[in-house]
């Protein structure tokens, strides 16, 4: 992955820390940034506003200099009775909102998606989460002798001009550094390049911050434990009203927890702060839904796609609500709009599914875009249409709802992130793949069937002929394991 920066658009918790498993085992340092236009850079460089000295290393390492000098001159540089050096002088100062030549990453994938959740300088913009492999290579650690050298000898390049990225990880600082497991980087570059990134989207900044702290209790208060932190909290521009956002994050967590009356009353409090925002409406409805309040969750639905036309979780959870309700005619169309703004997207097998009668030729128009070319190419295609339709059909039949996954080399059907069953495209035809069983658990489902183990994609692939019919206990066994614990 060195070298790359690819991302992945991020909505949920789950699926960052799906991206943050995709990186191991490797180690890597993160740093999170609220608006995705953002640099890595230090915050020194930002003093430089005349054009002809941005990338002026000398001015860059003047303002440290003389950011230390003074501080001493002021008696700033001494802490439980000794001097500190100049390194860790830069540390605290920028503690208290210095610019200096330090930027802050975090070993906790966590704490930098905190960061990026944040709403920014300029109101509401799509974060990022960038990963820096901790390379010995690339980054040189600070030890505690370096981090008693002056500050330049940090700052030389090599003989072909190029800095060399260090890595500085102080102790018995202030317990604000323990609490987002900081760790320093800084090099004479101006901006310094992840491996890989990941962008967090605005609209679902708020969301995730409520699974941060349900999850890891990731907040403001735990991450900001010392003192300028509560006073940071308390100062004159934050109201002391709850805020929209909390109203609604109040909310998402009574509906998280079942008690739908609850997250109602929370989401009427919220929307006359925010009435045009869409997403209100829609989790109001959905809270509706979930108590068969179908027509009323059918306004809230009417109004956020009013609000955003291109809301596909409202089309999808309005077609939801028309089809209780005998609307076969409404929930096909709402189910097909869902569709058509998203094809890519997974649609629960409940609402997409229930109403399609499952063809090879609409299971080949489910192909997300990017494996269109890749599965018209491959010579079991036509098999693979007519399984793929079958498999479908057989999923909608016992209304079970799955995800569907597409990737070069294989289909995979999901109960969450944990993976049942699909089709493996190793062979020139398509064959069923089970995961999470052994051999011989599937041949006391099946008796007589043959299965081979592919131990380094966690699958159990069986033998060329059978059809869904054929396996139907096998895929019975597989999901109600999954579903039932």
């Amino acid at each position: 992955m060195t070298g790359t920066t690819e991302s992945t658009r991020i909505t949920t918790l789950n699926s960052f820390i799906d991206w943050v498993t995709e990186l191991s085992p490797r180690r890597y340092l993160f740093r999170g940034l609220s608006n995705v236009k953002h640099f890595i850079e230090a915050s020194a460089w930002r003093r430089l506003k005349n054009s002809r000295n941005k990338d002026n290393l000398e001015k860059f390492l003047e303002i440290n200099r003389s950011l230390i000098r003074d501080a001493r001159r002021y008696g700033h540089d001494q802490r439980n009775g000794r001097q500190l050096s100049d390194l860790e002088m830069l540390a605290e100062l920028q503690h208290f909102r210095a610019a200096t030549f330090l930027i802050d990453f975090t070993y906790s994938p966590q704490v930098a998606l905190w960061f990026a959740c944040q709403p920014g300088t300029r109101g509401s913009a799509d974060g990022k989460v960038t990963a820096l492999l901790e390379n010995s290579d690339r980054i040189k650690e600070i030890t505690p002798e370096l981090q008693q050298e002056d500050i330049d000898s940090f700052f030389e390049a090599d003989g072909e001009g190029n800095y060399r990225l260090h890595r500085w990880q102080p102790s018995q600082l202030n317990n604000r550094i323990f609490s987002q497991s900081s760790v320093f980087l800084f090099s004479g570059d101006r901006i310094i390049k992840p491996n890989t990134k990941c962008v967090i989207a605005a609209e679902s900044k708020q969301k995730i911050l409520a699974s941060l702290e349900d999850f890891s209790q990731t907040t403001e208060a735990t991450l900001f434990p010392d003192f300028d932190g509560f006073v940071r909290q308390r100062t004159h521009d934050r109201p002391y009203d709850i805020p929209v956002f909390d109203y609604r994050d109040y909310g998402d967590r009574a509906y998280q927890r079942g008690r739908y009356e609850e997250a109602i009353n929370y989401y009427n409090e919220a929307i006359p702060q925010e009435p045009e925002e869409a997403s209100l409406y829609r989790s109001r409805g959905s809270a509706k839904l979930k108590l068969e309040l179908y027509d009323e969750a059918i306004s809230d639905f009417d109004e956020a796609i009013l609000r955003n036309p291109d809301d596909t979780e409202a089309y999808e959870l309005r077609g939801d609500a028309h089809y209780y309700l005998g609307n076969r005619t409404e929930a096909r169309e709402d189910f097909q709009k869902a569709m058509e703004l998203a094809p890519q997207t997974d649609h629960d097998a409940s609402r997409a599914n229930v109403i399609i009668d499952w063809t090879p030729q609409r299971f080949r128009e489910s192909i997300p875009e990017e494996f269109r070319d890749r599965y018209e190419g491959y010579d079991g295609r036509d098999d693979l249409y007519r399984l793929g339709a079958e498999l479908e059909s057989f999923i909608q039949k016992r209304g079970w709802q799955l995800k569907r996954r597409f990737s070069v080399k294989h289909i995979f059907y999901l109960v969450g992130n944990t993976r049942l069953f699909g089709f493996n495209l190793f062979s020139s035809q398509p064959r069923f793949t089970f995961c999470g069983i052994r051999v011989e658990e599937a041949t006391s489902v099946l008796p007589g069937f043959g299965f081979t183990p592919y131990r380094q994609y966690s699958q159990l692939v069986c033998h060329r002929g059978p059809t869904v019919e054929d396996l139907s206990d096998l895929f019975e066994f597989v999901h109600n394991r999954a579903t039932q614990g």
